[in-house]
């Protein structure tokens, strides 16, 4: 499950829409398929991946905190 939720996770974070990503989606379930991954499985976690990518924030509505970097030179 480990393999299925990273492989998920790096074809959500690689495609910027989600037409791609269900394209993507398609071809990595048709590649487990073949290495004998049980399929329920894979939905499972798709749908679970794909569930709370939708309830998270986007990085734009997000507030994003200024931090202010200071640099002493000492003798």
């Amino acid at each position: 499950m480990g393999l299925v939720r990273t492989l998920v996770d790096r074809v959500y974070k690689i495609n910027n829409s989600w037409l791609g990503f269900h394209k993507e989606i398609k071809h990595l379930t048709l590649i487990l398929r073949k290495n004998l991954f049980p399929v329920d499985i894979v939905e499972k976690v798709i749908n679970r991946y794909v569930s709370r990518a939708r309830s998270r924030p986007s990085a734009s509505a997000q507030v994003q905190q200024v931090v202010s970097t200071y640099y002493f030179k000492l003798p």
